[in-house]
């Protein structure tokens, strides 16, 4: 995940002022991740596709860790995510 992508969403994310909260941001999450499932085991796509609702869940979990980590800042988030695909192909990868 870049930078570029994690501030662009960033400052959506502060500019979307409506009150919501890590809950309310989780329960979006939980809608989106519904209707992604409805893209992968349907016959007919709908407008978004696979993608199109893979991206609103990345959108969400942005989202919640902004609101639950305020200091982390672009760059906190890739070295993370950077961690965590590193355990993430050591766990998994039959290389």
């Amino acid at each position: 995940m870049s930078e570029e992508l994690i501030s662009m969403v960033r400052q959506f994310s502060r500019d979307i002022r409506n009150g919501r909260t890590i809950e309310s941001i989780h329960e979006a999450l939980c809608d989106e991740v519904t209707e992604l499932g409805e893209e992968v085991y349907t016959d007919e796509p709908g407008v978004d596709g696979i993608a199109g609702e893979a991206v609103d869940v990345i959108l969400c979990c942005l989202d919640i860790i902004f609101k639950a980590r305020p200091d982390w800042s672009d760059e906190d988030i890739v070295n993370y995510a950077s961690k965590k695909c590193v355990k993430w192909k050591d766990k998994y990868s039959n290389v």
